[in-house]
């Protein structure tokens, strides 16, 4: 699908309005035009930065209208409300913080069925009440004097059963299972779907600090959700019954200078298949220069709605002179034991012009063969660039690029 996209924004103090024309042409005649995605005809987002009362309490509202247009499925207008307040109770020794939300969804839908209704309208109401300790204690690490902490959290989430199961799904997903998904309130992106919820989240992190810098050396953090009821609202399939979530955990380090390393796991005891249903590690090097190289391994095993992946992934940006470096990535599938993707190419660049030459072979499934290409840039510094949008490519494919 290729992205036809116009943006407009404008901030105020305290608030901002984007004005957004998104379209798509699919090129792949194999994708049935019911399964194409929606223009945006317009979307309108007005974000209400918080606004702080004093005594802790803060409030705030997001707000967004879209036309979505697909003319060979449902389609039609939706607004969405979704305005906030919390209370923030602060100490050295760690915080209590409850939200109230209230998510306001009305529809007016065309090319409905017979006898569906045209308008819908949800109004959610959820509350979430998150809690955290903060121990510390000084000890040393690796010679260096640091300070350790333990903090234990809670965190408890609460949203009713709404059957949202006669609205379109214009734009949401269920979110990637990860720890920074055991604080969610929702565990849906978009506005199509709310979650109903009545789950306490138990994490624990600790933490290794600089005692001299403040920096962060060494954290690691584990946490699993327990839910007390069956989680109904669903994009599909039927509802979800278990009693408690994976048990999810990272780690995280700075050892070395220009080195950092991260970990991440997703464990399951009740599965009767490998437990260890998602693992992650990655290395990364990075020099003041803008020298950077990415190692990282990724497994996940899949389920009925995500594909199932094992993946070694090689990423670099390695300037040679201020005016030439080259970069470059290999992303290789243990699954299907071939190369995914893979690139190389060079950037050289004077004060007021940048080339930039890429060679790319991508494969998109492991039963069909891949495609190689060649993609060059021209940039011209004040006046936009000719050719193929390198620069946006790379900052997706390497983490931690920067155009010099």
């Amino acid at each position: 699908n290729l992205e036809r996209l116009g943006d407009l924004t404008y901030a105020g103090r305290g608030w901002s309005v984007l004005g957004r024309f998104q379209d798509f042409q699919t090129v792949d005649p194999g994708i049935p035009p019911s399964e194409r995605p929606y223009a945006r005809l317009p979307e309108l987002l007005l974000t209400v930065h918080p606004y702080h009362a004093g005594s802790g309490i803060a409030a705030g509202l997001d707000a967004e209208y879209d036309n979505f247009y697909q003319p060979n499925t449902v389609y039609g207008q939706r607004l969405a409300l979704h305005p906030y307040a919390s209370w923030t109770y602060q100490r050295p020794y760690g915080y209590f913080k409850p939200t109230v939300r209230l998510y306001q969804t009305l529809y007016s839908l065309k090319n409905r069925q017979l006898g569906e209704p045209s308008s819908i309208s949800h109004t959610i109401p959820s509350l979430d009440v998150d809690g955290r300790l903060v121990f510390e204690r000084d000890t040393s690490w690796l010679g260096t004097q640091a300070v350790q902490t333990l903090e234990p959290r809670l965190y408890y989430l609460l949203t009713p059963y709404v059957d949202q199961s006669n609205t379109p799904v214009f734009d949401s997903t269920e979110m990637t299972f990860t720890f920074d998904s055991l604080f969610r309130p929702n565990r849906f992106t978009g506005s199509d779907r709310i979650g109903d919820a009545n789950q306490l989240t138990v994490g624990l992190t600790s933490r290794t600090l600089g005692s001299q810098s403040g920096n962060e050396i060494f954290t690691a953090s584990i946490g699993q959700i327990f839910y007390f009821r069956n989680q109904d609202v669903q994009i599909a399939g039927p509802p979800q019954t278990e009693s408690s979530s994976p048990v999810a955990g990272e780690v995280a380090a700075h050892l070395l200078p220009n080195w950092s390393g991260r970990a991440s796991f997703e464990w399951n005891p009740d599965t009767s298949a490998d437990q260890w249903e998602k693992r992650a590690v990655e290395l990364h090097y990075e020099t003041p220069q803008h020298r950077l190289i990415n190692l990282a391994y990724r497994f996940d095993q899949g389920t009925t709605t995500t594909t199932a992946y094992d993946n070694t992934d090689l990423a670099f940006q390695w300037p040679v002179t201020p005016q030439l470096q080259f970069v470059g990535r290999w992303l290789y599938s243990w699954l299907y034991h071939e190369t995914q993707d893979a690139f190389a190419g060079v950037e050289y660049g004077q004060c007021c012009w940048r080339i930039r030459l890429l060679g790319r072979h991508m494969q998109t499934s492991g039963t069909t063969g891949g495609s190689t290409s060649v993609m060059l840039e021209v940039e011209l510094a004040g006046l936009g660039n000719l050719g193929s949008n390198i620069e946006k490519y790379l900052q997706s494919s390497i983490y931690g690029y920067q155009a010099d």
